[in-house]
């Protein structure tokens, strides 16, 4: 009798301690605010008075390159913090309460991470793991990276290669794209989960394609520029 109560109350104290997560996680509030004169200025700074006035990229004291902007529906702030190959991402509701908050793979538009979405008072409705897509595949967005050292476009000890707002000097331009193929190709089958990244240099274009479920190189493509 005495080990029956022990495994109810066992029971009870873990559905308790459960609900409180839930409680937690749905109450969860943020209390980040954009600050719309700060960037107002910042942006005239940048520009000039008689510039654009929405949008500017600058470098902080610190290195950490700035994207800021100011839409009709949102405002948003994009940075890339030094030695770092991914770019973090905050939007904002006009009223300046954060609306969603996550990273982005190095040179791409692939979510990274945790991502959290936010209703206009602040409150948390959502929460996505983006790192779950990667997770039964061979090729993650760190073998990318790995791979990118190994070939002496980027070093991550020394930050060569860090992606940039503005393209500078003759650094070779890198894109990266990552997805399913959703119907059978003359190329790939369908479902197929490929990688691909494209190192343009003054040479052209070289296309590198892989097989991100077993980390097989698929094709390798070469676009000589034309004089």
């Amino acid at each position: 009798m005495k080990h029956l109560i022990l495994i109810l109350l066992t029971a009870l104290y873990c559905t308790c301690c459960n609900a409180q997560k839930n409680k937690e996680a749905t109450t969860m509030k943020t209390t980040e605010r954009f600050d719309v004169q700060y960037y107002k200025s910042k942006i005239k700074e940048v520009n000039g008075k008689d510039g654009d006035n929405s949008f500017a990229i600058y470098v902080d004291r610190d290195s950490t390159q700035v994207k800021v902007y100011f839409d009709k529906d949102y405002d948003a702030l994009v940075t890339i913090p030094p030695f770092t190959y991914y770019k973090e991402v905050r939007i904002f509701h006009k009223n300046g309460v954060l609306m969603e908050s996550g990273k982005r793979f190095f040179c791409s538009s692939i979510d990274i991470g945790i991502w959290r979405e936010y209703d206009n008072q602040g409150n948390l409705i959502k929460e996505t793991d983006e790192d779950k897509k990667f997770e039964k595949l061979r090729l993650k967005p760190i073998n990318i990276l790995r791979w990118l050292e190994h070939e002496g476009y980027i070093d991550r000890k020394t930050g060569k290669g860090q992606e940039k707002f503005v393209k500078q000097g003759d650094e070779p331009g890198i894109s990266i794209s990552f997805g399913k193929i959703s119907a059978p190709n003359a190329k790939f089958e369908k479902d197929s989960v490929l990688w691909t990244i494209t190192i343009t240099d003054k040479g052209g274009d070289i296309t590198y394609t892989w097989n991100a479920k077993n980390g097989e190189l698929l094709s390798k493509e070469i676009l000589q520029a034309i004089e």
